[in-house]
């Protein structure tokens, strides 16, 4: 599985750089992945199919509310 996840980060980041290299303004979104992100972002679909939440808006999904604090413990909703 670690290899997978490095060829997802790999090619993530390629991309990023691609696409960050037309920004103006850099931000701190605009930054390279790493392993732990990515662990990290799967972990999240696969709970919020787990928890039937994976139908709802990010709006709701980061609403701490609705669905807690377990999204915005994780991962920023800026993206």
């Amino acid at each position: 599985m670690d290899v997978t996840i490095d060829k997802i980060v790999l090619h993530t980041n390629v991309t990023i750089q691609e696409k960050s290299s037309k920004y103006k303004k850099k931000s701190a979104t605009v930054s390279t992945t790493n392993p732990t992100e990515i662990k990290a972002l799967l972990g999240l679909l696969v709970l919020s199919a787990y928890l039937k939440s994976n139908h709802l808006e990010t709006e709701e999904l980061f609403n701490d509310e609705i669905c807690g604090a377990v999204y915005t413990r994780v991962i920023s909703r800026k993206i």
